[in-house]
């Protein structure tokens, strides 16, 4: 009986002494959160880098709006080329970049008629549709109200988004700008498809 109440009482000093051991715990813990601090660390680039991708998507439409609006000279389907060439380049480049341009004027109520926006002339980048009456009517609700004779220019970019990492909650997306403005110097922007 004696020899069973020290072999008792050895292993429960033994226990005792596992349990108030703490020399390993330091390494217990990191294995347990040293994966949610890397997947933190990897997610604060990941959401930097999409948060400073959509602001540079921004200011380069931006950008090409406010050059457009500035034209004096008859715009061409070269030069909107060159603009969305600018676009990708102040965007760094990425996959699936296209720009389209389109003047928007307003004609007044006429007897029965109500008032209407409708596409002066439209043109996309890359083999994408140009805008027309149908599928302006989409973006009326964004448009302002301008007064008859007046024109608004409707500058669209788009551009592709990556991930850095894909494990973080984002995927693959598109990033689209409108941008709305009035032509600056001359009341309206001529386009010529030549």
């Amino acid at each position: 009986m004696r020899q069973i109440h020290i072999t008792l009482r050895l292993a429960l000093a033994r226990l005792r002494g596992f349990a108030e051991d703490n020399r390993a715990a330091v390494a217990a813990e990191a294995v347990i959160v040293l994966p949610f601090v890397l997947w933190a660390y990897l997610a604060t680039f990941q959401y930097y880098d999409a948060f400073g991708t959509i602001t540079r998507n921004l200011r380069a439409s931006y950008t090409i709006a406010d050059l457009i609006s500035r034209e004096t000279n008859t715009v061409t389907p070269s030069y909107i080329q060159g603009l969305n060439s600018l676009y990708g380049y102040l965007n760094r480049n990425p996959p699936g970049v296209w720009t389209r341009v389109t003047e928007v004027g307003w004609q007044p109520p006429q007897g029965n008629n109500p008032g209407r926006y409708y596409v002066s002339w439209s043109y996309a980048t890359n083999a994408n549709p140009a805008l027309t009456n149908t599928t302006l009517q989409s973006f009326v609700p964004k448009l302002p109200t301008i007064v008859s004779g007046d024109t608004l220019l409707m500058v669209e970019t788009h551009m592709q988004y990556t991930p850095l990492v894909n494990f973080v909650g984002m995927t693959k997306s598109t990033f689209k700008q409108l941008v709305i403005t009035r032509p600056r110097i001359s009341p309206q922007i001529v386009f010529s498809a030549s």
